[in-house]
């Protein structure tokens, strides 16, 4: 948020008299405008309402009554005083602005009871915050001599633009009056500096913007805010980071927040405005522990055992006007390799298949009779007939994870392996549109026996073809989740298998 250095106020008022020439910001004293009762409070959705919020809803942006402790009046006119006042605000993300609320009255008759306020919106210079260029949008909105004992209610104008403009960086909503015959603008009370040194605020003078700590009224530095509250829409997104990039074992990981900007400008989070933005932030770190309200917006926790996690963060971000709106992401936090491997037996001869799907790991094959191999991928001939248990060890970036599987061998030599092009799966990899196809061609008719294995062994389809020798078939695959598969085809005599990828 744009803020001035206190050594520029001196000087700037000090100079004040010679830059306005012959306007001067003219204020109406303090204390004849009415503060509004309702306290803007920070205040949480229950339960009920975080499952059924969903969007953004528009919001009234209500900042700068919100740092109010009273409130006062500012002549605005072409001849005496400022022909134009302007508000600044942030807009780190896409902001549309739908128009915005503002109070005023015409201050006497000269003229008629009748005055044109000229509402417009402009792109903020990134060199001093001042309004630049063409207005964006421009709408006039009729003000009356009704004063209404200074209740806002009565004084509140609506100036909503024909078509919302989307900014992408700050942006500055003004109140103008080309007449000499004055409306009064509602700001926040300058002799207590209600403005906070911001310096949002600022005026037109002699056709000149200036900001306010440019400005002075009578003894008073203009360090306040204009009550020009523009009315917005904005996506709200969740998203965090987290170090280390995985939990490979007990201990601390940092999980960062890095939601769309909106959610921690004070502009327009009423809970970024109390500083507890925090309190609208939940965790769900996945191992089973409840949901974690954080005191800071970015915590860090300890997992007491590595593994693979779902990660959730919930942002809830209350608006000023409009209540609240959620979003919320989940990421997963890998663990060490979940090991798994297929065996294809052909005979005693195996072709053992990883599944584990780490990248850039080391594997380590302990094939129970007492080989091994470091290759990802292993065939083997054992010599003799039994059992034997057959591990797998992967060791990638977060950990080492293995797994063992009992392996009978109950038959010495190889079955006949089908000809070239005597088992064909199409189409390969498979879309997952519920059927895959198998082309057989087999020397002589048999029976056949179709069976679709997953990563860890586990046979989820089966087939029966009867007795046949060759045609196009079939193969179901509701029901199967994204992944690698094996494919097995087996006869009396004969057996082959093939991979299979279904994606998404």
């Amino acid at each position: 948020m744009r803020k001035t250095l206190y050594s520029f106020l001196v000087g700037a008022c000090l100079l004040a008299p010679f830059l306005l020439q012959a306007q001067q910001v003219q204020g109406l004293a303090p204390g004849s405008l009415k503060m509004p009762k309702h306290k803007i409070a920070a205040k949480l959705p229950t339960a009920t309402e975080r499952i059924t919020a969903s969007a953004c809803l528009m919001d009234t942006v209500l900042y700068p009554l919100a740092k109010a402790t009273s409130l006062a009046g500012l002549l605005v006119n072409n001849a005496t005083s400022a022909a134009r006042v302007g508000q600044y605000y942030n807009a780190a993300q896409p902001i549309t602005v739908h128009g915005f609320q503002f109070y005023a009255w015409k201050t006497d008759a000269t003229g008629g009871i009748n005055a044109t306020a000229v509402c417009q919106l402009f792109l903020a210079n990134p060199q001093d915050s001042m309004p630049m260029g063409a207005a964006l949008a421009t709408v006039n909105v009729a003000v009356d001599t009704n004063f209404g004992g200074g209740d806002l209610a009565v004084l509140k104008k609506i100036a909503a633009f024909s078509l919302p403009v989307t900014v992408t960086g700050p942006y500055v909503v003004v109140v103008g009056n080309p007449t000499a015959n004055s409306i009064g603008v509602v700001v926040s009370d300058y002799q207590a500096g209600d403005g906070q040194a911001e310096w949002l605020a600022m005026a037109d003078l002699g056709g000149n913007w200036t900001p306010g700590y440019g400005v002075v009224l009578g003894p008073f530095p203009f360090d306040c805010d204009v009550l020009l509250q523009p009315m917005v829409t904005y996506n709200l997104a969740a998203d965090f980071s987290h170090t280390p990039s995985c939990v490979g074992a007990a201990g601390p990981v940092t999980f960062t927040n890095t939601s769309s900007p909106v959610f921690s400008d004070r502009m327009y989070n009423v809970l970024a405005y109390a500083g507890t933005t925090g309190t609208g932030v939940d965790w769900d770190f996945g191992d089973g522990t409840v949901w974690q309200q954080v005191v800071e917006i970015d915590t860090v926790y300890n997992y007491t055992v590595g593994g693979n996690y779902i990660a959730t963060l919930v942002d809830t971000l209350v608006s000023w006007t409009n209540g609240f709106c959620m979003a919320d992401t989940s990421i997963a936090l890998t663990g060490p390799p979940l090991t798994q491997f297929t065996a294809a037996v052909n005979g005693n001869i195996v072709d053992f298949t990883d599944m584990t799907g780490s990248l850039s790991a080391t594997y380590s094959w302990d094939l129970g009779d007492g080989n091994t191999s470091t290759l990802q991928n292993v065939q083997h001939t054992y010599a003799a007939l039994g059992t034997y248990s057959v591990c797998l060890t992967v060791t990638d970036v977060c950990g080492t994870g293995d797994n063992c599987q009992n392996l009978d061998i109950v038959t010495v030599g190889t079955m006949t392996p089908p000809p070239g092009g005597a088992f064909t799966l199409y189409p390969n990899p498979n879309p997952n549109a519920g059927l895959a196809h198998v082309a057989l061609q087999l020397p002589a008719a048999q029976q056949v026996q179709l069976s679709i294995y997953n990563h860890l062994g586990q046979r989820m389809q089966q087939l029966e073809l009867g007795s046949v020798q060759a045609g196009d078939y079939d193969l179901p695959l509701q029901g199967l989740a994204p992944g690698q598969y094996l494919v097995e085809l087996r006869t009396e005599t004969l057996m082959a298998t093939q991979r299979m990828q279904i994606l998404r």
